[in-house]
């Protein structure tokens, strides 16, 4: 069978994204004419209500994004991507009629508004089945199906790949089969190759252009279990699959749910470029905030107790750099003493524990996110020290070095702070799910989260 390549799927995202810009702008012009008709064209009040359109079309476009509409488009089946658009339309629809309700002076004609939202689903439903259609007739009819990979041929997984087979069959290219070891009979689905067995899963991982992987057996040790998911952990975009039982084993094994081990990358290439203009201008806005804050903070900290006002360290940031993290001190002593900060310690000043209960001490940083050592929201940065140990205990931990470090984290929100290898091992795996799926969405749930965090002064030390 022939396997496709993933390279150029990934530009069929930007091209539904650029045409449902088009059709909802088309949907929206031709909702003005069955509200108003044709003569309404020749009105002052056309220009003013295709400007307002595009205010729809941008709220439309945002919830189809927020759905995942353009996450990997061209491995959804019809009926899935059409309800995912009518969700969006939907929800669409009530934001603008929100914002319309508080922006008074803005007239808004809500029949349109109706017409808009209709025809945005015709069209748009038509306009993804068109485009993948189009595609599969100039390229190839597979090559915007998803490369699936299958794990075990033994007979306990045989019922298990008809099954799969049969509800995604249209939607993925079987790249074969691994066996679990040379004397796993195959299963009966000669049409499918075996291409390999699992001491091979590093040499297969790299040769074919895997997107899905489905464990299809459930009699696999743990140290296989382990592998599979080693070979395929820099593969960007691979999805696993597995039966519950598994899964289980999985969450038993790593110490973490199966979704937070396998999550695999999913970030958009315009998504650092965002998100940095995101931070720059968040921390200058809280900057400006809270900067008064910052120096009452630090008049009450010279005045209680000997020693600087601010307090440098350095921690270990994107891909082991090493940079200098700004905080206000609440403790007393000079030098750093290696150990966790366990609840009550005693050099921690009263103030100190005002401050950390609700993160006061943490908005210095700020400056380092401008300086681009951080950033709002990413894995929190640990000493050379931490580093070293963990990296040593914990399998996978460098890979929490691929995102910038954050003020804030999707492990800090969950978790709090960890005060052992056992806290920080449950710790790296929110950690490493947000590495692998970052998005201004996550990073919007995080930061809304952290505002509870910080108000509860929930894990505070």
């Amino acid at each position: 069978m022939k396997i496709k390549n993933t390279v150029g799927k990934e530009y069929f995202s930007g091209i539904v994204f650029a045409g449902d810009l088009l059709v909802m702008y088309c949907s929206d012009i031709f909702a003005l004419f069955l509200r108003f008709g044709p003569e309404f064209r020749q009105t002052k009040d056309f220009t003013y209500y295709t400007q307002i359109a595009l205010f729809t079309i941008l709220a439309r476009a945002l919830f189809l994004y927020i759905l995942g509409t353009y996450r990997k488009p061209e491995y959804k089946g019809t009926f899935i991507a059409f309800t995912y658009i009518i969700k969006a339309i939907i929800l669409g629809f009530f934001a603008i009629m929100t914002l319309a309700y508080f922006l008074e002076t803005y007239r808004f004609s809500r029949l349109a508004a109706i017409y808009a939202g209709l025809l945005s689903i015709v069209f748009l439903g038509f306009w993804r089945y068109a485009a993948a259609h189009i595609v599969r007739l100039f390229m190839d009819k597979d090559f915007l199906k998803a490369n699936l990979l299958i794990i075990g041929a033994d007979d306990d997984s045989e019922q298990a790949l008809f099954t799969l087979l049969h509800e995604v069959a249209e939607i993925n290219n079987i790249v074969g089969f691994v066996r679990c070891d040379d004397k796993e009979r195959g299963v009966n689905l000669t049409q499918f190759p075996v291409v390999g067995t699992l001491k091979d899963i590093e040499t297969i991982a790299n040769r074919y252009p895997v997107d899905k992987v489905f464990i299809a057996t459930d009699n696999l040790s743990d140290t296989n279990l382990e592998n599979i998911l080693s070979a395929f952990r820099t593969k960007k975009n691979v999805v696993f699959f597995a039966s519950a039982d598994t899964q289980q084993r999985v969450t038993t094994l790593f110490g973490a749910p199966f979704d937070f081990f396998i999550a695999r990358n999913r970030i958009p290439t315009w998504y650092p470029m965002v998100n940095r203009l995101i931070d720059i201008a968040l921390s200058l806005i809280l900057l400006s905030i809270t900067l008064p804050l910052i120096l009452i903070s630090a008049v009450i900290i010279k005045l209680t107790s000997r020693g600087p006002v601010f307090y440098y360290d350095k921690r270990v940031g994107y891909k082991g750099r090493i940079f200098i993290m700004y905080k206000l001190r609440t403790m007393t002593g000079k030098a750093r003493i290696e150990g966790w900060t366990k609840p009550g310690n005693a050099r921690i000043t009263p103030v100190g524990r005002i401050l950390r209960h609700f993160r006061i001490d943490e908005l210095p940083q700020l400056i380092n996110v401008i300086f681009n050592d951080m950033s709002t929201v990413g894995p929190r940065p640990e000493t050379r020290y931490y580093t070293n140990i963990l990296l040593k205990k914990l399998p996978h931990y460098a890979e929490r070095l691929n995102a910038k470090p954050g003020i804030t984290g999707w492990a800090q929100v969950n978790m709090g702070y960890a005060s052992t290898i056992m806290e920080s091992r449950r710790k790296l795996f929110y950690d490493i799910y947000y590495v692998r799926n970052r998005s201004i969405t996550l990073d919007l749930l995080i930061l809304l989260k952290t505002i509870k965090t910080v108000i509860m002064g929930i894990g505070a030390r």
